[in-house]
């Protein structure tokens, strides 16, 4: 009778011809190698993917600044769309909604060196200035509790908003 030997697959020749001798203890050597493999590339896969995601969240970061410096930049370029030396423009600030009128008010003010509207203070401007008959002549007045910024009384004269400083 003809003997026929049969070739182990690949990647278990070395298991094979230790369980055919009937030597070795038993273990796995493939799985064995397999698991060294992996505890010594393990610590390089882990440190590349911890470096990637430090960069991912500098990039971010990166990139929300940036888009908060652009809304700076663009709140600015409106003011001064808004604003000369003659006051803020009420037709100009028309152009925008009540929230965004009301926060280029107060950067106007701010940058002037005078008090920033409380919400209700603010409220009485819109209403006031934005909500009144054309031909209304309304004047409002306030200032900070404690002093920090000089108090002011915004008129309006020739469709503009114009401050001056409070003496009281």
């Amino acid at each position: 009778m003809a003997e026929t030997t049969t070739t182990p697959a690949a990647g278990t020749s070395g298991t094979a011809l230790v369980q055919a001798m009937q030597m070795g203890s038993g273990v796995d050597i493939q799985a064995l190698a397999t698991a060294l493999a992996e505890a010594e590339t393990q610590p390089k896969i882990d440190s590349y993917t911890s470096k990637k995601e430090a960069s991912t969240v500098s990039v971010s970061g990166y990139g929300q600044l940036k888009g908060a410096i652009s809304l700076v930049k663009l709140a600015f370029d409106n003011l001064k769309d808004v604003s000369d030396e003659s006051g803020l423009s009420i037709e100009g600030l028309k152009q925008y909604d009540a929230f965004h009128r009301s926060e280029l008010i107060r950067m106007w003010l701010d940058r002037n060196g005078y008090a920033s509207p409380n919400e209700n203070q603010m409220k009485e401007i819109e209403k006031s200035f934005f909500q009144s008959r054309h031909e209304a002549d309304p004047v409002i007045k306030f200032q900070r509790e404690d002093g920090q910024k000089k108090g002011v009384v915004l008129t309006k004269v020739n469709n503009y908003i114009l401050p001056e400083e409070l003496d009281e």
